[in-house]
């Protein structure tokens, strides 16, 4: 695939107006040139048959026969004959007395053509297009007739056009020429930012300096510091998180080696069996966390179609999925509100975050406790509310429950501090709002999630 050259995109964004202009003035020019003509040398014929008409009443007498006017009777010399020769072929006349015709030009038409209507008329000979002006005398029974070939017209035009035409054209890749080098020359900031930006080490995250940048680059020169300032953070939060990865995956790991060496140290089936059980545990307990992960790691980077779903279906099967648990611990699960309600959202991912958030309210309730799942609206907002009865969170740690592997102090219960950083990773792809409040009830925690309405 061919790509796209910022230069050549310039150059025909101002040739082509360029071009546009000189055809539009060609255009214009030769309408204006031909109008000038025509008016000049109409003009021309109306006084050359009124000349022919004056000649007459000063006294001319014709003879019977017509009068054939003619270059060689001048006596001029050669040099005006040959320029009289050139331009007389252009024009006739004639000029009629008492329906006779008295004088004419050596090229006019012969005596049995009758004259021309009054006024202006085209008409088309052997020899091509002529433009005929007869003059009517009526009192004196006489007609002036005076004929132009057009050829002479369209030959001024041509000449008018070239002379102001062939310079405009001729100049033109001079004039392109000029513009692609000062294209060129005005690319140069731009060629030295990218040359700057090359230099630069993988390991070089700071700011562009923008402030010998020109202002047409540096819309561009800020989006790229955004986007260094957010390479930035997420390097900064991989490298947290793998360290915190790797803290975390260190005691599993050592549990296992541990009961590994226990089994096979074991004196008695009894110390072996309770191995295996500790084993079996601390087995689970790694490879949730390792399904934690790596779930974390896929979508921190993935964009998420989005289609319509109904709320309340999907928190169903949520409920349904985590009802295993909710057996172990009898637990009073209840879920009410609109079934009607549609949504903005991917039903996979939301799967996740609302299996995640019903398993952190399954694990902090305690034995025979309850939860509450509420489908409903908030000012045109589709909303979902969780509470349960369990040990709740202090208000001023709810903005810390979303980091990963951040665990409150004293918390006894089974987990890695990723459940809820998973949530916040969905919520924020999926344009959910989650909101965390203390129920009414002074116990346990209640999850607001607010949806895209269709």
């Amino acid at each position: 695939m061919i790509k796209k050259s910022l230069t050549t995109q310039l150059l025909k964004t101002v040739t082509l107006p360029i071009i546009t202009v000189i055809i539009v003035v060609g255009i214009l020019a030769y309408w204006s040139s031909e109008d000038e003509i025509f008016e000049v040398y109409d003009s021309q014929l109306i006084t050359m048959a009124n000349v022919l008409w004056s000649m007459d009443k000063s006294g001319h007498n014709p003879s019977q026969t017509p009068t054939k006017v003619t270059s060689e009777s001048l006596n001029l010399s050669e040099e005006n004959q040959a320029a009289l020769n050139e331009y007389a072929k252009w024009r006739s006349f004639r000029y009629w007395k008492n329906g006779k015709l008295v004088i004419a030009s050596d090229n006019a038409l012969p005596e049995s053509t009758p004259p021309f209507l009054e006024g202006f008329t085209d008409t088309v000979l052997t020899d091509g297009e002529w433009r005929v002006f007869s003059l009517y005398i009526k009192d004196e029974h006489s007609i002036a007739e005076v004929a132009e070939k057009r050829t002479a017209r369209s030959e001024i035009i041509e000449k008018i056009m070239t002379g102001l035409l062939l310079p405009l054209i001729l100049s033109l890749p001079v004039i392109i020429f000029f513009i692609w080098k000062g294209i060129q020359w005005g690319h140069k900031d731009l060629r030295r930012f990218t040359s700057a930006i090359k230099r630069r080490s993988p390991d070089d995250l700071s700011n562009i300096n923008t402030a010998h940048i020109p202002h047409e680059i540096e819309p561009l020169a800020e989006a790229i510091n955004q986007l260094l300032a957010k390479l930035k953070n997420s390097l900064a939060q991989e490298r947290l998180f793998t360290e915190n990865a790797a803290h975390e995956l260190r005691t599993p790991l050592a549990i296992l080696s541990i009961q590994t060496n226990v089994i096979f140290n074991a004196h008695n089936q009894g110390e072996r069996d309770s191995a295996l059980q500790e084993l079996s545990k601390g087995v689970s307990k790694a490879s949730k966390l390792l399904d934690q992960l790596l779930l974390l790691a896929r979508i921190s980077h993935q964009i998420i179609p989005l289609a319509p779903i109904t709320l309340y279906d999907h928190t169903q099967k949520a409920v349904k999925a985590a009802y295993p648990e909710v057996l172990k611990k009898k637990i009073d699960i209840s879920l009410g509100g609109k079934e009607n309600i549609k949504i903005l959202s991917n039903a996979p991912f939301l799967a996740i975050l609302l299996g995640n958030l019903i398993d952190n309210a399954i694990k902090y309730s305690p034995i025979e406790g309850n939860i509450t799942l509420s489908v409903g609206m908030d000012e045109n907002i589709p909303t979902l509310m969780i509470v349960d009865n369990g040990s709740g969170i202090p208000e001023n740690e709810y903005p810390n429950v979303f980091k990963r592997f951040y665990r409150l102090e004293g918390n006894t219960q089974e987990g890695s501090g990723l459940g809820l950083a998973i949530v916040q990773n969905i919520a924020e792809i999926l344009n959910i709002r989650i909101m965390l409040f203390t129920p009414t009830t002074h116990q346990g925690l209640g999850i607001k999630l607010s949806f895209l309405a269709l």
